[in-house]
């Protein structure tokens, strides 16, 4: 593992205007930033199978097959799945909004529910889409550290993805009410 050594962030952080600061206001503008739900099955030390909701799922290059995610380093999990050497991504159909919300629970131990393993890697079963992949670096950023991992298998349903939007669990299919984005602009 690598850590990007290169990377300052903290000497690009500027002072936000007030208000973004006020009441919740950049918890509220970065909602509106719609986000893939995936369960990130992994291994703990041990072996035991665990999972864990993430939002911050993202492609980064075809060549080589790369995609990231980031997790707090404040979360109970962090350690763990900082650690861990290899991951499986299961992207949450939207009609498995339950799913997410179980793994999103600090209180979840251990893979629960169905499992589909994907080799060793617990997985969600019925999933739109997974990948599994090797963490080949991470970087710090902020709060949050950002592991890259290298795809080395996965597959992709006809099923629509659970997005996150606006706090709320929400599929492709659901329609923005008069006023939405556009009444705002």
């Amino acid at each position: 593992m690598t850590d990007v050594e290169d990377l300052n962030l903290v000497q690009h952080a500027r002072t936000l205007p007030s208000s973004l600061m006020a009441d919740d206001g950049l918890r509220e503008l970065f909602s509106t930033i719609a986000k893939p739900v995936a369960v990130l099955g992994y291994l703990t030390i041990d072996g035991r199978p665990h999972g864990l909701t993430i939002g911050s799922l993202t492609g980064v290059s075809l060549d080589p097959p790369l995609i990231l995610f980031s997790i707090a380093r404040a979360m109970r999990r962090y350690s763990a799945v900082r650690h861990a050497s290899r991951y499986c991504f299961s992207l949450l159909a939207e009609d498995q909004d339950d799913v997410g919300q179980k793994y999103a629970r600090s209180s979840t131990s251990g893979f629960e529910g169905p499992v589909e393993f994907r080799g060793d890697l617990p997985g969600v079963p019925a999933a739109a889409a997974w990948f599994v992949g090797s963490q080949v670096g991470w970087f710090e950023a902020g709060d949050h550290t950002v592991v890259v991992v290298h795809v080395e298998d996965g597959a992709r349903s006809a099923r629509l993805p659970l997005l996150y939007y606006r706090r709320k669990y929400r599929g492709l299919r659901e329609t923005i009410p008069v006023g939405g984005i556009l009444g705002c602009l």
